[in-house]
């Protein structure tokens, strides 16, 4: 018989040690809104924009990002989406803010996505943001967001 078996306060601390480490720390999941659309570059081939965004961390540790997926819709076009990798850490109950630099091609997306980011920098345009932050944690699943608002896309 193993020493375990023959131990059931440390079989059960063993379990209840296992059990946690499956289910990872509970993490409150962040607020992330989208900011800013900076115009950065225009050719005839590509457009880059530089999508900035604030998040809110609402727990009582700091999350270390390591890596952000999202999408964002624009007037319910999808407009850019991805992954990248990141290295920053939003403070414990604080803020913190990230940047995206992303290449779009208007004459694939179409002539609706180009209306749209035209008339964007007269009027504001409703986003819909979802994507998940990967965060440094040990055990920690990734953290889904989601948010929506309206937002200006600025010339450089």
């Amino acid at each position: 018989m193993g020493r375990l078996a023959r131990n059931p306060a440390t079989l059960a601390g063993v379990l209840a040690l296992c059990a946690c480490a499956g289910s990872g720390p509970r993490v409150l999941s962040p607020e992330v809104r989208l900011d800013n659309i900076t115009v950065s570059a225009l050719s005839l081939g590509s457009q880059t924009f530089v999508l900035s965004f604030d998040v809110s961390n609402p727990n009582p540790f700091p999350l270390p990002v390591r890596a952000i997926r999202y999408a964002v819709m624009l007037e319910q076009e999808r407009f850019a989406g991805g992954e990248t990798t990141a290295g920053f850490t939003i403070p414990a109950s604080g803020d913190g803010a990230f940047s995206i630099s992303v290449d779009v091609d208007l004459v694939r997306s179409g002539a609706r996505l180009a209306s749209i980011l035209g008339s964007g920098t007269s009027r504001p345009l409703a986003y819909q943001l979802h994507g998940s932050l990967d965060i440094a944690l040990p055990f920690a699943q990734p953290i889904a967001f989601r948010s929506d608002g309206t937002i200006l896309v600025h010339g450089r």
